[in-house]
């Protein structure tokens, strides 16, 4: 924002490359910039000048978008999209899902400053189009979310610097207003609503991660528990360096299939040589690749409605139950099915 406030076309362009890098989301705040821009806060509009933003910004981080993940199918790709406009119950909720949980986002504290912020700027900042940023990238970034039927708790997290910003201004405003009434007590009164400020929102705001995603997102809430139970399952079992076949996770619905689960990684802490597959992996699928890679377990999450050709065909076939079972995921031991058929070469670690 500042580079593009000084005319600095390509800083900026470049500055958005790497932020669209780091995050997709950071589109929000390509809108935003193109918004200033038509409003004049780089002064005199010029298409060459737009051009160059454009353009460093694409030449940046295209090849990421375009090529690798086009190629790697990864979550970034098109399927990004594709989710985003999907109707998988779990992620659809009502139209003000966002505006509801504001105060669960920001905190009591940090919302209603920001909300004074936005109206001293819209009332004071009209002819300074570079002060109006934090408008320009919020309104038609909550536009877009409420209209797109998934809802996600962690895309506004780009926004943060957007509302912190704006209850920044209401904070600036009342300490200039309360120093100029006390101004000999300038430095006391800005120390004063520092620690008030910090203090409301330190004992205000919710420091139980979980606990706030439940209210937040209860359907999400529900498969990351899931998650992190079978992740906790499956270390007291699974050792070090061992194999092991891990697939996707059946709840989470719109997502690309055959991705590790990050919440599953994140509290998964043995260190086994891991294979993964789709959820969808059927039992003949499942045999060659235990056979194939000598794998000693495979944590699966079929379907329920799927599940029975292998769970039953794993007991039938091999004698085998789950060594661990949890709402999302089975654990088998399968080192019985390599030992009674084809062994072939298995996999190494990296």
């Amino acid at each position: 924002m500042l580079a593009l406030h000084s005319r600095r076309f390509f800083l900026s362009g470049l500055c958005l490359g790497l932020a669209l890098l780091s995050k997709a989301t950071a589109a929000f705040y390509c809108l935003g910039v193109f918004l200033l821009w038509l409003a004049g806060a780089s002064g005199k509009r010029s298409v060459k000048d737009v051009a160059v933003l454009i353009g460093t910004s694409a030449i940046t981080c295209g090849w990421w978008y375009l090529i690798v993940l086009s190629n790697a199918r990864a979550p970034g790709s098109a399927d990004v999209f594709k989710f985003a406009a999907s109707r998988e119950a779990i992620w659809q909720s009502e139209w003000y899902f966002y505006f509801a949980r504001l105060p669960l986002e920001l905190g009591w504290t940090a919302l209603p400053l920001a909300m004074i912020g936005a109206f001293l700027v819209l009332q004071t900042e009209k002819n300074n189009a570079f002060a109006l940023w934090p408008v320009a990238v919020l309104a038609p970034a909550l536009l877009m979310i409420t209209v797109v039927p998934n809802k996600v708790p962690w895309i506004v997290i780009v926004l943060l610097p957007a509302w912190a910003s704006l209850a920044g201004v209401a904070v600036r405003t009342l300490v200039q207003a309360l120093c100029a009434w006390q101004m000999k007590r300038g430095t006391a009164v800005t120390a004063l609503c520092a620690a008030g400020i910090g203090a409301a929102t330190f004992f205000g705001s919710p420091r139980d991660y979980e606990a706030t995603l439940r209210r937040f997102a209860e359907a999400q809430w529900r498969g990351a528990v899931n998650s992190k139970q079978t992740a906790e399952a499956a270390n007291t079992v699974v050792m070090d360096g061992e194999r092991m076949l891990v697939t996707s996770f059946h709840y989470w619905k719109g997502l690309p299939e055959g991705l590790p689960d990050p919440v599953f990684t994140y509290y998964f802490v043995k260190k086994p040589i891991v294979l993964v597959r789709s959820h969808k992996l059927s039992l003949a699928e499942l045999i060659a690749d235990v056979r194939q890679h000598r794998l000693d377990w495979a944590l699966l999450s079929p379907e329920p409605q799927n599940s029975a050709p292998i769970t039953g065909g794993l007991q039938q076939r091999f004698g085998l139950v789950p060594a661990k079972a949890t709402a999302g995921a089975l654990l088998y031991r399968t080192t019985v099915i390599y030992q009674s058929g084809p062994q072939q070469v298995p996999i190494r670690a990296p």
